[in-house]
């Protein structure tokens, strides 16, 4: 787990699908999503032509930079038809808010390292972010957490790493 001032970057298992299916709606700290990545395409925003998904969302969906700004329950409502790993999404109270520096990207398979996390905090503080995910092999992510919530998230994701089942031996042929 990393920390930077007020945000904790770490990975775990499942994808951004798996968190839409399981976000309650009309949360006030995640109302807003944009796309920043799509299928390891950093410049979502390209696809509003040739994506038939994407057309369909019409006025729904807003070019912001190279990424996609949208509401949060319209993704929910979509992300199967849209989101199929190696994608990244980042959440927001408010649909005021600048385009996302082009790098650093949290997109798997690698994990989020400090001086990504670092590059991030200042844009992500600007714009009241709340949250970043970025899925590939895993569940990359960078949430805003202090106090209990910081123990918290903290001693979970250390505790399942800590007691993750053992993979078994790989025995060699010869």
């Amino acid at each position: 787990m990393l920390k930077y001032k007020t945000f904790l970057a770490g990975s775990m298992a499942g994808s951004i699908r798996d968190f839409l299916d399981a976000l309650p709606a009309r949360r006030t700290s995640t109302r807003y999503a944009l796309i920043a990545a799509l299928d390891s395409n950093l410049a979502p925003a390209t696809l509003l032509e040739s994506s038939t998904e994407l057309r369909r969302l019409g006025r729904k969906v807003k070019p912001l930079g190279q990424g996609l700004l949208l509401a949060t329950d319209l993704l929910a409502e979509v992300h199967e038809q849209v989101l199929f790993g190696f994608d990244e999404v980042w959440f927001f109270p408010s649909r005021d808010i600048s385009d996302k520096p082009a790098s650093p990207t949290i997109v798997g398979p690698g994990r989020i390292e400090q001086e990504t996390l670092k590059k991030l905090e200042r844009w992500m503080t600007k714009n009241g972010c709340t949250l970043g995910l970025g899925d590939g092999d895993g569940l990359n992510f960078i949430i805003r957490a202090q106090g209990a919530v910081e123990d918290l998230l903290s001693f979970t994701i250390t505790h399942a790493a800590e007691n993750a089942p053992l993979a078994p031996p790989q025995l060699g042929v010869g």
